[in-house]
């Protein structure tokens, strides 16, 4: 049953639905906020939950957990809207995303006191949030003529990577300037949009096949810049997936979106009971 945005876990608030994604979230709560697991443990604690008399819980792929960032937000955050996700820490969680290559010795993991997406051993103790339902499927689509269209998101992608490096200033200069297949309207992605295009079953690139031979092993630019330090901004590491901060005045990879924008789904959520 929906509950209003005003509810309270008093009122039997315990799951979050995303109306963008589908996808619907546990709650946490005071007796569990704190709880830390290996990543062998953290899957096992998804897959045996029972809440709001649903059983199909499981942890969260690394692209289902990072759209929760909201890379507006400051640190020490925690980086994603409370009024849907209370009693979060400003700490790592896990994902069910293995690193690919790595003989399940690493995994990603989400930290949501900055943002960073990142990996570390599977027998590290991080927090972890369940996640259910199935997400909105899509697919990169080559339309023939240097662009790429991503049916779940709706965006449209300059296929080649840019032909140079460049600085974040330089970047976004380059994509507002860039004329291509007879539009003009476009722009550097900002960090969810580029993150979206990582494929976690790839490695270097970890991208989609369809994108794989015209991307490098290595850091794009977004558009979005660091909620600390004005001198950064987020950038998405293609070589294994990996989503950190770096000063702008450092020369990176580009790849160019139009159309849409694909921002936090934070105004479409929706609170459930229990």
């Amino acid at each position: 049953a929906e509950l209003a945005d005003t509810a309270t876990p008093a009122d039997g608030w315990c799951m979050t639905r995303d109306n963008v994604t589908g996808l619907v979230w546990e709650v946490k709560t005071d007796a569990n906020k704190h709880d830390m697991y290996t990543w062998a443990d953290a899957q096992t604690y998804c897959n045996n939950l029972a809440l709001g008399e649903y059983n199909d819980w499981r942890c969260p792929t690394r692209n289902e957990l990072a759209s929760l960032v909201d890379y507006g937000i400051a640190h020490p955050g925690p980086v994603l809207d409370t009024r849907f996700f209370p009693k979060t820490d400003i700490s790592n969680y896990w994902t069910s995303s293995l690193v690919s290559g790595s003989s399940s010795q690493e995994a990603w993991f989400v930290n949501f006191g900055y943002g960073n997406v990142s990996d570390d051993g599977v027998l590290d103790y991080y927090r972890v949030r369940a996640v259910r339902a199935v997400p909105v499927q899509g697919a990169l689509v080559d339309n023939g003529d240097g662009t790429v269209s991503d049916t779940a998101t709706g965006l449209m992608w300059q296929k080649a990577t840019a032909p140079d490096t460049y600085t974040w200033e330089q970047a976004l200069a380059y994509c507002e300037g860039l004329s291509l297949s007879g539009y003009t309207d476009w722009r550097l992605p900002n960090v969810n949009e580029l993150r979206s295009l990582v494929d976690d079953s790839q490695l270097t690139p970890a991208i989609d096949p369809l994108l794989a031979p015209d991307t490098r092993s290595n850091w794009y630019w977004t558009s979005s810049p660091h909620s600390g330090p004005p001198s950064y901004a987020w950038g998405v590491n293609f070589n294994t997936g990996l989503v950190l901060k770096g000063i702008v005045s450092k020369s990176l990879r580009v790849r160019a979106v139009r159309a849409g924008q694909c921002t936090t789904a934070m105004p479409w959520m929706m609170l459930l009971l229990n």
